[in-house]
C-alpha cells in the first residue's frame, strides 16, 4: 500500500516537472521552490509520521524504518508537485498577461 502511494506521487512529480520544464532555468525554479516549501511540509501531515502512528513506534525497531522512509519521500514528492504546479501557474500566466 506504502509502496504504491510513493509510486503514484512519483509518477505525478515526475510528469508534473517533465511538463512544466522547458529550459534548464525551469528546473532551477522547481528545485528552489520545492526546497523553500519543504519546511512548511514537515510541518505538516507528511513530516513527521511518528505522531500519527505511536503504535508502529510502541513495538520498538520493527515498523519504524517503513514509516520514516515513507514520511521522507511523500514529503520531499510533495514538494516538488506543489513547487512544478506553482510553477506552471507562474509561467502560464506570464505568457498570458506579460
Amino acid at each position: 500500500m506504502m509502496l504504491a502511494l510513493l509510486a503514484a506521487l512519483g509518477v505525478l512529480a515526475a510528469l508534473l516537472v517533465w511538463h512544466t520544464a522547458e529550459r534548464a532555468r525551469d528546473y532551477l525554479a522547481i528545485a528552489v521552490l520545492a526546497l523553500a516549501s519543504f519546511p512548511l511540509l514537515v510541518r505538516g501531515p507528511t513530516g513527521d509520521m511518528s505522531r500519527h502512528f505511536p503504535q508502529a513506534f510502541s513495538d520498538g525497531h520493527e515498523g519504524v524504518g517503513e514509516i520514516v522512509l515513507a514520511s521522507a519521500l511523500s514529503t520531499i514528492l510533495i514538494a516538488v508537485i506543489l513547487a512544478a504546479g506553482v510553477w506552471w501557474v507562474v509561467r502560464l500566466c506570464w505568457r498570458r498577461f506579460a
